[in-house]
């Protein structure tokens, strides 16, 4: 017979979230869940492979870790992350890392914090 700690050991770290990235992504949960991540890869809460490039710090984010940290499949993730760029929250490129090619996301920071600023001032 199973119990909880059996299962804890099947499960990876818990993601944890801000909940005003859902508020910034449209209110959209997954583009709320994928930011806070973002987030805390650029802060470096959370370990993540980098680049540096044209002077901005990118994360290379492959589309296999959408889909283990949020259980998002490439094509998910991808059109979630097409709505935080047009919002102004990330820059997406395709570059090489490591010789393949790949997607690499540059976080605006100075934007989700202006965001999230004006959020609490409207919570006062």
């Amino acid at each position: 017979m199973s119990t909880v700690l059996d299962i804890y050991q099947h499960l990876s770290p818990p993601t944890h979230f801000y909940a005003p990235m859902i508020d910034i992504a449209d209110n959209e949960l997954a583009g709320g869940l994928m930011l806070s991540l973002l987030v805390q890869w650029t802060t470096n809460h959370l370990p993540c492979e980098k680049a540096v490039r044209d002077g901005l710090e990118w994360l290379v984010v492959p589309r296999q870790t959408w889909y283990e940290k949020l259980r998002l499949t490439g094509a998910k993730a991808d059109a979630r992350l097409n709505k935080l760029a047009v919002r102004g929250l990330i820059e997406k490129r395709v570059m090489k890392h490591s010789g393949k090619t790949m997607m690499h996301i540059a976080v605006n920071i100075k934007e989700i914090a202006e965001q999230v600023e004006a959020l609490a001032k409207a919570y006062e």
